[in-house]
C-alpha cells in the first residue's frame, strides 16, 4: 500500500524499536553516498553502533531489503539509545524506511495529532517476519511510554511476529490499567511485511 501525508490528518508517524531496556525511538533515516557503509548512530553522533554492519547488510541489495524496495544503496539512521545486538530491530526498521519514503516518518517525539509504531521482528530476505526473543519483557518496559501516549491521546500500532503472538496475548491479559488496552493501542501479530503495511495502512484510516 502507498500511503502519503496529504491523504489524511495524521502529521507525522513515529516508529519506536522494542527493547529490554525500554523502547528506542527512530530519530531520521538520511540516505547516504553509494560507495560509504550503512551506518546506525545515536542522536547525530558519530560513533556507530555495533549493529551497523547487520544494518549495512540488512540495507544493500543481495543481502538486505532496503536498498531492493527504496532504492538507495547506503543509508545513515539515527536512533535514541544504543542497540547492541540482535536482529529485532529489523522489522521496525523497515517500517521507518517506509515511512520516511512518504514523507511521514518522524523524529521519535510524538505530539497529538501524530501516530506510533511499536515493533520487534526480524525478517528474512522473503520480508516473512520470524519470532524474536523476550516479546513480553519488551512490551513490559514500555508500559511508561504507552501511558504516556495515552494521556497525548496518541494512537499506537503494536506488531509483533506471528509465532510470538502468545506473548502478546499474555501481556494483554495481564495489563490491568485500561490506559494499555483502550481503543487508542492496536495489536497485530504479522507473518509477513505486506500484512504489516496493510496493518499501518488501515491504521492510519481508521474511523474515516
Amino acid at each position: 500500500p502507498r500511503i502519503h501525508a496529504l491523504d489524511f490528518c495524521i502529521m507525522k508517524v513515529h516508529v519506536f524499536i522494542a527493547t529490554t531496556q525500554g523502547p528506542i525511538a527512530v530519530q531520521r533515516v538520511v540516505a547516504e553516498e553509494p560507495d560509504v557503509q550503512s551506518v546506525v548512530c545515536v542522536d547525530g553522533g558519530i560513533e556507530p553502533l555495533p549493529i551497523s554492519s547487520r544494518y549495512h547488510d540488512f540495507v544493500r541489495k543481495g543481502t538486505g531489503l532496503i536498498q531492493r524496495d527504496f532504492g538507495q544503496p547506503a543509508y545513515r539512521m539515527d536512533v535514541s539509545g544504543r542497540i547492541d545486538q540482535g536482529n529485532s530491530w529489523q522489522l521496525p526498521t523497515y517500517m521507518a524506511h517506509h515511512l520516511s519514503s512518504e514523507g511521514l516518518l518522524g523524529e521519535g517525539e510524538p505530539e497529538a495529532g501524530d501516530a506510533v509504531i511499536w515493533a520487534t521482528g526480524a525478517l528474512k530476505a522473503d520480508k516473512s517476519v520470524i519470532t524474536v526473543e523476550e516479546v513480553y519483557n519488551k512490551l513490559q518496559s514500555s508500559q511508561a511510554l504507552f501511558e504516556s501516549l495515552w494521556q497525548k491521546k496518541i494512537p499506537v500500532l503494536v506488531l509483533v511476529p506471528a509465532a510470538d503472538e502468545g506473548a502478546l496475548e499474555r501481556w494483554r491479559a495481564e495489563v490491568k490499567d485500561d490506559v494499555l488496552v483502550s481503543a487508542l493501542l492496536s495489536c497485530q501479530a504479522v507473518e509477513n511485511i505486506e500484512p504489516s503495511l496493510v496493518a499501518l495502512d488501515s491504521f492510519i484510516h481508521r474511523g474515516e
